[in-house]
C-alpha cells in the first residue's frame, strides 16, 4: 500500500484528526463538499479555519481565534484530505458510477498530458479518491464534476500542457544565445539562467537545462563543461540518485552488478574532478571531526524560510554576525574545501576508491552547510545592499520579480563567500556587499520594468513560496544534494532509512556523515547503509506522489 500524503496546514490536520473515526456514510458527505470546495477556493486568498470546517462538515464551529490558511495550500491540502478520508472510508471501486469517475491513465488521454502533470495538478486543485480495485490495488479516480470544473479553471495551462511541441533549431538558438546574454550581464548560473529561459519560452525548467547541458551551452556560456560520461555511465549515475538498486541495473545493462557499483563510482569520481576546487593552501591540515561546533551553530543544516514575506523579514531581523564566528567559520570553509580538493587532486585515473569519492563528497556538503550559515548571518546585509542598490524597499517589488532579485542576490553573496579569505583581513560584509550590489545593477539594467501608471505600490504579503535559498549557495549543491523529494518527505520514512538519510545527508539539522561514520553512529554493519539509502530514497519519492 503506498503511503498517504502529507497534510501541511495545522488547521487541515486537525480536521483530518476530527474526521478520519466517522462512520463511512458521513465521510462521503465529507469527501463531495471538500470535492465542491476545491473548484471554488482562490489560489491567492486567505481563508479562516472556521469557514473551511463549515464548508467539509457542514457545521460551523465556534473559534475564537481561526488560524489562516492560504488558498494555494488549502488547495493542496484538499486533495490530500480527500485521499485519506477516501482510505479511511475504505471505499471500493465498485461503489463508484462507472461513468461519474475517470481513472489516471483515462485522464491522460483526455488532456493529452502526462502522468507528472496530473500528480501536479493534483496539488492545485484536481482533487482525487483513493479506492481499492478487486484485486486490492490502490488506485485514484477523479470525479467528472470536478475533472469539468479543473477545465474551466485551467483551461489554458491544460492547453498549453496538451500541445507541448519539441524545440525547433531556431528557438534552440535563440534560447543559447539568450543564456549568454544572461551569463554576461546577471552572472546567472546554468540553473537560474534555465529558470528565467523556462519562464519566457514557456517551457519546463528540467527541459531547459537538459536542452543546454546536451547542446554543450554549459561549457561554452557557463564555463564548466559537465563531466564526460558515456551514455551508460551518466544513466547509472543519475539511476543511482534516484535509489535504483545496483542489481537492477545489472540486468538492464547485462553486467555483472560489481560491474555496474563500480561504474557508478567512476561516474561519482568524474562529477567531483569537473569542481574548480581551491587548492589545499599550507594552513589546510586535516579537518576536525566532528567539527567545532562553534563553526557550525545551532541552525547548521536548518532549511532557508522559504515564505519570501517570512524571509525578508527575517532578514531585516538578523543582526551583525560577531568578528570571531565568522572569521573561524570562513577559515574552517576554506579548510573544507581545500581538505576535499586535496583527496581529489591525489587520485588515479581509474579505479578511485569507493572510501575516498565518499569521503570528498562529504566534505563538500559540509562546506556547503557551512557557506549556508555564513550567509544566513549576512542575511540583513544582502537585503540592506539590495535596497539601496534599487532605492526602494523590496517589498514594493512585484513577488515574481522580488523572488528572482532575491535568489540572484543571495547567489551572488554565495561566490563572495566562496572567495573570502579571512586572513587577508577586512569582514565577510564587504565583498558580499560588492558582489550583491552588481549583480542587483545587472538585474535593474537588464530586466526591471517601469511600474505602471495609476497602480497603488503593492505591499509583500505571506503566500509566495520562494526555493530554500540554502540549497543554492555552493556550485557543488546541484550534484551532490540529495532530490528535493527525498529531503521533504523523509520524516514519514520507516526509522531505519529516515535515519541512514539524515546522517548521510544532514537532515533534520544533522551533520553529514559518510558511510562509515554513519553506521558506526546508527550500531550497523556497514554493508547496511547503503541499501537502507536507496530505499529510504525510493519510498521518500513514492512518498511525494502520493502513491
Amino acid at each position: 500500500m503506498p503511503p498517504l500524503p502529507q497534510l501541511r496546514s495545522p488547521a487541515i490536520k486537525d480536521l483530518y484528526e476530527q474526521l478520519r473515526f466517522a462512520p463511512p456514510r458521513a465521510l462521503k458527505r465529507d469527501i463531495e463538499r471538500a470535492e465542491t470546495l476545491a473548484g471554488e477556493v482562490d489560489h491567492d486568498t486567505t481563508y479562516p479555519e472556521d469557514w473551511i470546517v463549515f464548508r467539509v462538515t457542514g457545521f460551523r464551529p465556534e473559534i475564537e481565534q481561526p488560524r489562516m490558511t492560504e488558498g494555494a495550500g488549502l488547495l493542496a491540502d484538499l486533495s490530500s484530505l480527500v485521499e485519506r478520508l477516501s482510505h479511511d472510508a475504505r471505499l471500493s471501486q465498485d461503489e463508484l458510477d462507472g461513468d461519474g469517475f475517470l481513472d489516471a491513465a483515462t485522464l491522460c488521454r483526455r488532456w493529452g498530458v502526462s502522468r507528472k502533470t496530473i500528480d501536479r495538478y493534483r496539488r492545485q486543485g484536481l482533487v482525487a479518491r483513493r479506492v481499492r480495485t478487486e484485486q486490492g490495488r490502490s488506485v485514484l479516480m477523479f470525479a467528472s464534476g470536478v475533472v469539468e470544473t479543473f477545465e474551466r479553471t485551467h483551461g489554458r495551462p491544460i492547453s498549453r500542457a496538451g500541445d507541448f511541441t519539441r524545440i525547433a533549431p531556431d528557438e534552440l538558438e535563440r534560447i543559447v544565445r539568450r543564456a549568454a546574454r544572461y551569463r554576461a550581464a546577471l552572472g546567472l548560473s546554468l540553473n537560474e539562467a534555465a529558470l528565467r529561459l523556462a519562464r519566457r519560452f514557456n517551457r519546463s525548467h528540467e527541459g531547459i537545462r537538459q536542452l543546454l547541458i546536451r547542446h554543450d551551452a554549459s561549457a561554452l556560456v557557463f564555463g564548466r563543461r559537465p563531466p564526460p560520461m558515456d551514455r551508460r555511465k551518466a544513466l547509472a549515475l543519475r539511476a543511482s540518485r534516484l535509489g535504483i538498486e545496483p542489481a537492477d541495473l545489472a540486468r538492464r545493462f547485462g553486467r555483472s552488478r560489481a560491474s555496474v557499483s563500480r561504474t557508478i563510482v567512476e561516474a561519482r569520481a568524474d562529477v567531483l574532478r569537473s569542481f574548480r576546487l581551491a587548492d589545499p593552501g599550507p594552513n589546510s591540515g586535516p579537518v576536525p571531526w566532528p567539527p567545532d561546533e562553534l563553526f557550525l551553530g545551532r541552525e547548521m543544516g536548518s532549511p532557508g524560510r522559504t515564505d519570501l514575506a517570512a524571509l525578508i523579514a527575517g532578514a531585516r531581523a538578523t543582526p551583525p554576525p560577531d568578528a570571531a564566528i565568522e572569521s573561524s567559520r570562513a577559515m574552517a570553509r576554506r579548510r573544507l574545501e581545500g581538505a576535499a580538493g586535496a583527496i581529489v587532486a591525489a587520485w588515479p585515473k581509474f579505479n578511485v576508491s569507493r572510501l575516498a569519492v565518499d569521503e570528498a563528497e562529504t566534505l563538500l556538503r559540509l562546506e556547503a552547510r557551512l557557506r549556508a550559515e555564513m550567509l544566513r548571518a549576512q542575511l540583513g546585509n544582502i537585503v540592506r545592499t539590495v535596497e539601496d542598490r534599487l532605492g526602494t524597499p523590496v517589498d514594493h517589488l512585484p513577488p515574481g520579480e522580488l523572488t528572482e532579485l532575491m535568489t540572484l542576490a543571495i547567489g551572488a553573496a554565495g561566490a563572495a563567500a566562496g572567495s573570502f579569505d579571512p586572513e587577508h583581513g577586512g569582514r565577510m560584509a564587504a565583498p558580499v556587499g560588492l558582489a550583491v550590489s552588481k549583480a542587483v545593477a545587472a538585474w535593474d539594467r537588464v530586466e526591471r520594468r517601469p511600474k505602471p501608471p495609476g497602480r497603488a505600490t503593492p505591499l509583500l504579503r505571506p503566500g509566495h513560496v520562494v526555493p530554500d535559498w540554502t540549497r543554492r549557495v555552493s556550485p557543488w549543491q546541484a550534484d551532490l544534494e540529495p532530490d528535493e523529494r527525498v529531503r521533504r518527505f523523509a520524516h514519514v520514512l520507516p526509522t531505519p532509512e529516515r535515519s541512514v538519510l539524515e546522517h548521510r545527508f544532514g537532515l533534520g539539522g544533522r551533520t553529514p556523515c559518510t558511510a562509515a561514520r554513519t553506521a558506526e553512529q546508527l550500531g550497523l554493519a556497514v554493508t547496511r547503509i547503503a541499501p537502507l539509502m536507496r530505499r529510504g530514497i525510493r519510498l521518500a519519492i513514492a512518498a511525494s506522489r502520493g502513491g
